[in-house]
């Protein structure tokens, strides 16, 4: 079974789990059901699209379709892409505290900022509560992790 095959499969997967038809499906992450039965019967979804996925299979406990999203994503975005995300330097941090800004954006990702805006947008939806939680949660461990160290350099 070749990986185009297993991503429909899996979001299929997903989808079952969440005792939903592909009408009420799509309504809930922001898709349309077209675009729902596309990704099930004839493309899967690729690149940031499947970040909802990661986040879907996650919360539902598929740990083998969270893993083949993941792996994906990873592969049609970069490596680059994870790593922007998981690191920060020194000058970005004092930059941002300096404007005031909780949040810093790496150079180069202003188009993941954007679709993350753009989903922001759709009110309400499952697809944007759930990346709501996992960006408040990937916040508060980054605090955790950069703001005890603050505290002993300034000592």
């Amino acid at each position: 079974m070749g990986e185009e095959d297993k991503l429909r499969l899996a979001v299929r997967q997903v989808r079952k789990a969440t005792g939903l038809d592909q009408t009420n499906f799509a309504a809930k992450i922001g898709k349309s059901f077209q675009m729902i039965r596309k990704y099930e019967t004839e493309t899967p979804p690729r690149g940031a699209a499947l970040a909802v996925f990661v986040l879907l299979a996650e919360e539902l406990g598929l740990d083998d379709p969270a893993r083949l999203f993941r792996k994906t994503m990873i592969a049609d975005l970069g490596p680059e892409v994870i790593r922007a995300l998981s690191s920060k330097s020194r000058a970005d941090e004092t930059a941002a505290d300096a404007a005031g800004v909780s949040m810093w954006v790496p150079a180069g990702m202003s188009g993941l900022v954007d679709w993350m805006l753009d989903l922001f947008a759709k009110e309400g939806t499952l697809e944007q509560e759930l990346l709501k939680q996992t960006l408040r949660e990937l916040g508060h461990k980054r605090s955790a992790v950069t703001h005890p160290q603050k505290r002993r350099n300034a000592s």
